[in-house]
């Protein structure tokens, strides 16, 4: 329990992204572990740190589509990886919210804030990790996308479709 609530303390206070990464995949990488538990947590974190969670996770599932798009999968990450494809095809509003992300890291438009370098920054930093662990944060983030607390439509839309793809 003490590295979960740790992993809280770094989504809630750490400004730098290589750090967080860094703490995160630490977190993440043992066999304890719980991706349920981690969601449950992150319920009750300040709006801010949820919203940050959030915007990381869907940079996140665009990370994992280009993976599946681009044929740099293997079965450790396959299935994360053609599920978020499907996610992003499916829900055309995250056409837009990609516009200034090319999914390999550059950042285009200077209107971009400070939330959002942030997450393109940690996902490039989680995306270079083993493909196991981009497995388990994938499940993170799914997770996270079928219980947010966040009810905006947008946000609904990815739900729903998780929810039946995890029904099939």
């Amino acid at each position: 329990m003490t590295e979960k609530v740790d992993v809280m303390r770094c989504w809630r206070d750490e400004k730098n992204p290589e750090k967080l990464a860094n703490q995160f995949e630490r977190a993440v990488n043992i066999m304890t572990f719980d991706e349920k538990e981690f969601v449950v947590n992150m319920n009750v974190q300040p709006f801010v740190t949820q919203a940050i969670f959030t915007e990381f996770s869907l940079y996140w599932l665009r990370k994992m589509a280009w993976l599946h798009e681009n044929k740099h999968t293997d079965p450790r990450n396959e299935y994360v990886a053609k599920k978020a494809f499907h996610i992003i095809t499916v829900v055309p509003a995250l056409t837009d919210f990609y516009a200034m992300y090319n999914y390999q890291g550059f950042i285009t438009g200077k209107e971009m804030g400070f939330e959002r370098r942030f997450s393109v920054l940690l996902v490039e930093q989680l995306g270079n990790t083993h493909r196991t662990l981009q497995e388990t944060i994938s499940e993170i983030v799914f997770e996270w996308m079928i219980e947010t607390p966040l009810k905006i439509e947008f946000y609904e839309n990815i739900s729903r479709e998780l929810k039946i793809l995890d029904e099939l």
